[in-house]
């Protein structure tokens, strides 16, 4: 179980992932009839971050499968939005590149325990905290 302490940062973190992927098509200049391709790609990334933010890290088992299919599919996605957007936006996707592989390191952390509580649980919403960092980045 994850302790107490910890749970009021992740809620900050689940709120400021919801508003970082609702501002996501806007900040791209999506929006319009002739919108570029990326657009698309930064909807569904974006529709991933919400699956990744709604992950309850209280479900024990769960929670690491469920945070292991979400990287996977993040992962996906944003190769896609390299893919179109390569020269305009490689640094930010660089950095969430980099946040996301430390959750990936912090989860295979976890699964080999079965254990998000104490320090993995901190370790992982740390890294997560990163990731919402590294998506604002991008996004802007």
């Amino acid at each position: 179980m994850v302790p107490y302490e910890v749970r009021p940062s992740r809620q900050r973190m689940a709120v400021a992932l919801a508003v970082l992927c609702a501002l996501v098509p806007a900040a791209a200049g999506c929006g319009g009839d002739d919108t570029p391709a990326v657009c698309d790609d930064l909807e569904q990334l974006s529709s991933d971050m919400d699956t990744l933010q709604g992950i309850d890290l209280t479900a024990g088992e769960g929670a690491i499968a469920d945070l292991e299919a979400s990287l996977e599919a993040i992962t996906t996605d944003l190769e896609s939005v390299k893919t179109d957007a390569e020269a305009e936006l490689s640094e930010p996707i660089a950095a969430l590149e980099t946040s996301l592989e430390a959750v990936s390191t912090e989860v295979d952390a976890a699964g080999a325990d079965d254990d998000l509580s104490g320090t993995e649980a901190q370790g992982l919403l740390d890294s997560l905290a990163a990731v919402s960092t590294s998506w604002e980045a991008l996004k802007t």
